[in-house]
């Protein structure tokens, strides 16, 4: 803090640091050094001066002990640095454990896999930003942002286990540009007909429920003739992407002419089936087979 580029006289030794005499021909005028070098102006009453000095020492003083303090409380920086596939195999784990739906979770799979095969021998500690920015920018637009949201969950658990201080997903952009416009070929009912009268019986009734009921294709596989009720001309439908809510999500259809009539179609098949979508297997399974036997009955499948 003090200024000892300049020696004082003896008249001006008794000042305090960085208080500097500034002698006029009728008076002295003082002025303070700033920490940042600039000149404040203190007036020529030497005493007020003084007083003033001593007290912005003080609080530089303060200030830097503060700073000292701040440093030396900051984290180590992390002593496990695993490698790359560790912290996959973590990851997968902890993803397993969240309750998402099984698709869900083999669909960040094949990323993680790509990520595993792309840096082998990585460690977690030598991944920067320009490496995430190098595999995003070779993602097409709609797969863009889904590999950078991994990518920064990733890394996110990777500074939760203690492997990391910061993300370097997060840096890098959100977006990649403005999405290119999809060029669309809609179904034709001309082209919906004729597939429909080329197809196996099984599979009309399929298109049939799918064109009148207007549900996803996963949900219609699943769904069983228990939940359909032909004297109230209705059926209920499990939403299969709220399995895991709190409350899973059921919609009760009722059944216009249409509708009705490819259901109980459906039901009333000459092939005996939980499933409201079923047809008879080309092949048949040992286990299945087995079943048959038991069962004495034909075999089924959805």
């Amino acid at each position: 803090m003090a200024d000892v580029g300049r020696k004082r006289s003896a008249r001006f030794r008794h000042l305090p640091d960085n208080l500097e005499p500034n002698p006029r021909k009728n008076a002295t005028y003082y002025r303070y050094k700033m920490p940042d070098g600039r000149r404040v102006q203190m007036g020529k009453d030497e005493k007020a001066a003084i007083d003033a000095a001593v007290a912005l020492n003080l609080k530089f003083r303060r200030e830097a002990s503060n700073l000292v303090d701040k440093a030396l409380a900051q984290p180590k920086s992390p002593t496990k640095n695993p490698g790359f596939g560790q912290l996959l195999d973590e990851y997968e784990k902890h993803l397993r454990g969240r309750g998402l739906a099984e698709g869900t979770i083999d669909g960040k799979a094949i990323k993680l896999r790509e990520y595993r095969e792309r840096w082998p021998n990585r460690t977690v500690q030598e991944f920067e930003t320009i490496d995430i920015s190098g595999l995003l920018k070779e993602k097409p637009h709609h797969a863009y942002g889904k590999h950078r949201v991994l990518l920064c969950d990733l890394f996110k658990f990777a500074s939760h286990q203690g492997y990391r201080d910061d993300n370097p997903a997060t840096r890098t952009l959100e977006q990649k540009g403005k999405a290119p416009q999809k060029e669309r070929q809609r179904h034709t009912w001309a082209g919906y007909c004729a597939t429909h009268e080329a197809a196996d019986p099984w599979l009309q009734r399929a298109m049939g429920v799918a064109l009148y009921s207007l549900q996803r294709r996963q949900d219609l596989c699943a769904l069983h003739i228990d939940n359909v009720d032909l004297k109230r001309r209705s059926f209920r439908v499990f939403q299969q992407k709220s399995r895991n809510y709190q409350r899973p999500v059921y919609i009760e259809i009722e059944m216009g002419p249409e509708l009705f009539d490819v259901v109980r179609s459906c039901v009333h098949s000459d092939v005996p089936s939980p499933y409201l979508i079923h047809r008879r297997p080309v092949r048949i399974q040992k286990r299945d087979r087995k079943c048959q036997r038991r069962l004495k009955s034909d075999p089924f499948w959805s």
